[in-house]
């Protein structure tokens, strides 16, 4: 990864930094720091939080964490390159060997092509043969004489006909994955809500369209409602604790014990 792990190492040391220092300074945890400097990214819950502590340990050690971030999404870029990946392949292709002929399994493929269409002839005779004789047998299908129509049976199939109309269209919530924040966009809603509910203590703090709603620690059996009209800004103490749906629609939020900020906007 452009050796992004030993930049972070040698700029800590410079400063004469420990580990532990660094994550007080910054609340990472010193298995992120670690699997930072020995480029072990796999190991974070997802890219997002990578890249977020990735800027968050640049910024605290004096680096350029931009230059870190577009050094890891160039090598990623070139390893899903379909040219990188066709060379790989080609490389560790092993050589071609040549079939030995198996004389045997050539005279049974002989011998079942020969039998298939004699099969097939026979299958399809005796479904004909079938399907005659329950054409022969069935008898007609007795029609009932269509019932007398009256008014106020036309006027409930109008009443039905209306009811049926297609409605307005369907509220659909999307997770935004052009951006590195936790952001959830709402189509097709006059108003947006968010429904909380907390499966241990947490502390949150919401606003409805710049206006502050939500504040303080609720627990289980405590659900909170959040509206606003353009955008609701909701932050959380303890994410595991919290269910969130937003206009009635449950959405998944990202496995973490860290503090971080959720924002719902319309499309």
């Amino acid at each position: 990864m452009h050796h992004i792990g030993q930049q972070l190492k040698e700029a800590r040391d410079a400063k004469g930094l420990t580990l532990k220092d660094v994550t007080e300074r910054t609340m990472i945890p010193i298995k992120y720091l670690t699997a930072l400097e020995t480029e072990q990214f796999t190991l974070f819950p997802g890219e997002v939080y990578f890249k977020g502590a990735l800027r968050k340990y640049a910024a605290e050690l004096g680096l350029d964490a931009q230059a870190l971030i577009n050094s890891y999404n160039a090598e990623q870029e070139e390893t899903a390159d379909p040219e990188h990946q066709k060379t790989t392949l080609a490389a560790s292709k092993p050589p071609r060997q040549t079939p030995k002929f198996d004389f045997t399994a050539q005279w049974r493929k002989l011998q079942l092509k020969r039998f298939l269409p004699i099969v097939a002839i026979v299958l399809l005779l005796l479904a004909g043969s079938f399907l005659l004789r329950k054409l022969m047998t069935k008898e007609p299908p007795q029609v009932d004489p269509p019932p007398l129509s009256t008014g106020q049976d036309e006027e409930q199939n109008d009443e039905q006909t209306e009811t049926n109309s297609p409605g307005e269209p369907a509220v659909l919530v999307q997770s935004d994955t052009s951006t590195e924040e936790v952001h959830f966009m709402v189509s097709n809603a006059a108003e947006l809500t968010a429904e909380l509910s907390f499966s241990s203590p947490c502390w949150i703090r919401a606003f409805s369209d710049g206006k502050r709603s939500l504040d303080g620690t609720y627990r289980p059996g405590q659900p909170q409602v959040a509206r606003a009209s353009e955008e609701i800004s909701i932050r959380l103490g303890n994410p595991p604790a919290v269910t969130l749906a937003i206009n009635g629609q449950a959405v998944q939020l990202p496995e973490t014990k860290y503090a971080y900020t959720i924002t719902i906007s319309k499309k």
